[in-house]
């Protein structure tokens, strides 16, 4: 018989431990913390893209991951063990402009092919492939994916 004790969060220190510059980022177990987020990355089911942004809202309060820099995107790459994965960008409001779950217009991009103004139906949802690489992907497709919230 195995004994497992609960935990309800993780405190996570960057920088000097109990110095003035220390910040602590709280997670609930089972999240990892980075910067000011906890990420967690989802491989128990696949899901189509509006069911994990649903499973991520619904059950872990916080959103698909949305991506800022490539220093980012590396880290999460390497987080998902190098396999694929739904982002929170998508054009399914309106094609041709592409956003983030939470509506925020995109900064940085890491697409294997830019996309053309006029996407193929059903491509509006966006899934991180081979070497980290955004891809244009059916959103009723099923994949893993990444869900974050800030701390």
């Amino acid at each position: 018989m195995i004994k497992v004790k609960s935990f309800t969060s993780v405190m996570v220190y960057h920088g000097t431990y109990g110095g003035a510059n220390a910040k602590a980022t709280k997670c609930p177990f089972g999240w990892t913390p980075r910067d000011s987020s906890c990420y967690k990355h989802i491989t128990e089911q696949k899901a189509t893209w509006i069911t994990a942004a649903r499973i991520c809202q619904e059950q872990y309060h916080g959103t698909l991951v949305d991506i800022f820099s490539k220093e980012q995107m590396d880290w999460l790459w390497n987080f998902s063990r190098r396999k694929s994965f739904w982002i929170g960008l998508t054009n399914r409001a309106n094609s041709g402009n592409w956003e983030w779950s939470k509506g925020e217009k995109t900064t940085f991009t890491n697409w294997k092919r830019r996309p053309t103004r006029q996407t193929r139906k059903g491509k509006n949802c966006v899934s991180v492939q081979k070497k980290g690489k955004w891809h244009l992907k059916n959103c009723q497709k099923l994949n893993y994916f990444i869900c974050s919230k800030r701390v």
